[in-house]
Formats: C-alpha cells, sequence, structure tokens
C-alpha cells in the first residue's frame, strides 16, 4: 500500500486571482517513489481546523521537468482549498501520497501522432502535463487545445500557453472560449458543452485525422463532450476523460445511486489486507461503504475524492463479491481484474475479502 510522505512547499505561484500552483520539494532519497507520468495526481493531507482533510490535485509539469507541482484553485466554502488560497506559506509541509492515475499518453507509434483536448477551467492542470510531454517527448506530433474559462482573467497557465504556442507553432494549435466575457468572434463564446464540440468537429477538425482525444474538467461537461465524440463516431478506446469533483463532495446522482447499491449490502465480515497485515471487520449495511466500515473499525485506509474518482481508495476482491455505486476513475480491465472502489463499494456477499497491496 502507497503511504503518505511529508513534503516542504517549494514556492507558491499565483496563476490567476483564485488559483496557486504549489511546487513540493521532493527529497534525493524520494525522488523514484514520486517519479510520475503525464496526467497523474497527488492525494494531499493537511490538518485544518483540528480536522484531517484529504484532496486529489493533478500534477501539471511535463514528465522530464524534476517539478512536481500541482495547482489549487479556491472554491468558495472550501476549506482545503481556502487554506491554500489564505494560509500556506512556503517552508511549510503536507502529506502527499505517490502519484496515481491512468489519465495519460497512449503508447508512442511509429510516425507522428495528433491529439485533441478539452479542457474547461481547472480541468487544464492535467492537459498541461499531458501536452507539454507529448510535444517534448513525441517529435513530429501535434497537439490541438480547446480550452473554456469563464473570463480571460480566469485562465489558468495562460502565459505558459502562450509560450508553447510561439515554441511549438507548427504542431501546437490553441483555442480559446470565454463564457463570461464578450468577444469580437461569436464562436470562441460560450462553454465547451456538446453543441460548441459538434461545431468544431463541423469545422476546426472536418477532415482532420486524430490519434486520441483528451477530456477534463467537470461531470457535465465531460459528459456533454464525449457524447458528441461518440456521436461522430470516434471510438470510446480513444476518449480519455478524467472528472473532477468539488471539494470531494458526491453529486446528487450519485447519492441516488448510492441508495440503490446500499439495497444490496449484504451483512457479514469484511477481511481487508493492508501492507501485508490482514484485518478482519464486522459489517453492517448501515455502516455504509466498505471505506466506511473499515474506518469505523479504526484501520488507516487510503482514501481521498470519496466520490469514485480518484482511484486513491481502489483494493482488489480476492473472495466474495462487491458493487459499487458509481466509478469514474478505475479502467474496464481494472474491474474485470477484480478491482474496487472501497469509496463506493458494498459486499454483496457475507465473506469479503479485499487487499490494498496489489
Amino acid at each position: 500500500m502507497r503511504k503518505f510522505h511529508s513534503l516542504e512547499v517549494a514556492a507558491i505561484i499565483p496563476e490567476t486571482p483564485d488559483a496557486k500552483r504549489i511546487r513540493f520539494a521532493v527529497p534525493a532519497e524520494l525522488k523514484e517513489l514520486y517519479r510520475y507520468r503525464e496526467g497523474q495526481h497527488l492525494t494531499l493531507r493537511k490538518e485544518i481546523g483540528g480536522e484531517e482533510l484529504r484532496r486529489c490535485y493533478s500534477i501539471c509539469s511535463a514528465v522530464d521537468e524534476d517539478d512536481l507541482s500541482v495547482v489549487v484553485r479556491h472554491v468558495p466554502g472550501g476549506r482545503f482549498s481556502g487554506y491554500v488560497a489564505e494560509h500556506l506559506a512556503v517552508g511549510e509541509t503536507i502529506d502527499v501520497l505517490p502519484p496515481l492515475g491512468h489519465f495519460n499518453l497512449p503508447p508512442a507509434s511509429e510516425g507522428p501522432q495528433h491529439f485533441v483536448a478539452f479542457a474547461a477551467g481547472a480541468g487544464i492542470t492535467p492537459i498541461m502535463s499531458i501536452l507539454k510531454t507529448a510535444l517534448k517527448s513525441r517529435p513530429g506530433s501535434r497537439f490541438t487545445l480547446f480550452y473554456g474559462n469563464r473570463r480571460a482573467e480566469s485562465t489558468i497557465f495562460r502565459d505558459t500557453l502562450s509560450d508553447l504556442k510561439n515554441r511549438y507553432m507548427e504542431r501546437f494549435a490553441f483555442y480559446h472560449f470565454l463564457s463570461r466575457q464578450e468577444l469580437e468572434i461569436p464562436f470562441f463564446r460560450g462553454r465547451l458543452d456538446g453543441d460548441k464540440v459538434t461545431a468544431i468537429l463541423d469545422t476546426l477538425l472536418a477532415g482532420v485525422a486524430v490519434d486520441d482525444w483528451f477530456v477534463c474538467g467537470p461531470g457535465g461537461m465531460i459528459d456533454e463532450v464525449t457524447a458528441a465524440l461518440e456521436a461522430k463516431g470516434i471510438a470510446a478506446a480513444h476518449i480519455h476523460s478524467e472528472r473532477f469533483t468539488n471539494e470531494g463532495q458526491p453529486t446528487a446522482v450519485s447519492a441516488r445511486v448510492a441508495e440503490r447499491v446500499q439495497s444490496h449490502a449484504t451483512a457479514g465480515r469484511i477481511r481487508a489486507i493492508l501492507d501485508g497485515n490482514a484485518h478482519e471487520v464486522d459489517y453492517d449495511p448501515a455502516r455504509g461503504n466498505v471505506l466506511a466500515a473499515l474506518e469505523a473499525a479504526g484501520l488507516d485506509v487510503p482514501y481521498s475524492c470519496k466520490g469514485g474518482v480518484c482511484t486513491t481508495c481502489r483494493a482488489k476482491v480476492l473472495e466474495g463479491s462487491a458493487e459499487m455505486a458509481v466509478n469514474y476513475g478505475l479502467e474496464p480491465t481494472e474491474v474485470e481484474a477484480g478491482f474496487i472502489l472501497t469509496c463506493q463499494a458494498v459486499p454483496t456477499s457475507k465473506r469479503l475479502v479485499i487487499s490494498y497491496d496489489e
């Protein structure tokens, strides 16, 4: 099982009036552990106001930059992001889990590749890691970015994107859409919703060959963009998405689904393997999901978003069965292999054996 390590905040760089980039100093002995792939994320842990809070933030650095950085945008009422915005200082430490996530570039092909990304708001953070890595490490490959924001001043990485466009003029195309600001060209006014993406496919990308597509932002945006792509015959296997949650709060849809799944929960025993040690706990459906039951028993199990997104709580079912309310993070192959998100799963057998060490 992956463990938290305390990392020092080496720098805090304002990106917009409400977003800051946090760069961590990684000691030499932990460099290999914190080596990341493009598009992965970190789980941060901090005690704030007497309560332990955990949040996931995407790494925004290219893989060759040796710069472990995330961007935290202040969410109104958000306790973790509010602390970062108002109190976090250079030299302070934050507990950080090693990188995790499968929102990555596909394997390189023999010839040049063309990648297209749709990002909204803070959804640019993993996309930035992916596009910089693609441009640097895959000579001849091209990257096209469609990026939506409310206003120009709320655009994270605005200067960096301009620099990249100047550096890779023949290989990087960048289109910016604003929903709350007047623009000279009406086409670029509005959200990146399904209708807008369909219009993009019919005009800017008409007849253009694309190898893989990346989508990141709020859940509703991802659903609309994905539906628009699939409606044009684009295979789901070539559409990669990363879904963000709002400070770890589950959506109303997931809450309704959770109620249905909870009705299938079976009382019994859960055996959880953590760091090679087995722990047995009684399971009462009234406890909720597997993660909640293990926490109630006093076990220090990995988790972060509790919304079925980040996969920090991933475990493998070795015996018995379980059902998940929602799954936004696991790949189909992982589910087929028996992995579950314990924050979303309930036992559907009297005995459930899971391992966090797989």
